[in-house]
């Protein structure tokens, strides 16, 4: 799908100098926003199971303790 995208003209013509692809660098931006969104989304989403296991491994213990030699 063709988008408008908003540069500063100094800082593309200096990144197109340097051989920076500006369409390589906004997708390479964008799939980066994306995998951090949806990595946030999934915490908070399971931020209810982590903090329930914290509470059973605060008053059990893991499963190794003890057992570990490291």
């Amino acid at each position: 799908m063709p988008t408008n995208v908003s540069a500063q003209t100094d800082k593309a013509f200096e990144a197109n100098g340097l051989g920076v692809s500006l369409s390589e660098a906004v997708e390479t931006t964008q799939e980066d926003a994306g995998r951090e969104s949806q990595s946030e989304r999934w915490v908070e989403e399971n931020r209810k199971a982590f903090a329930e296991y914290d509470e059973v491994v605060e008053g059990n213990g893991v499963f190794s303790e003890g057992r570990r030699l490291f």
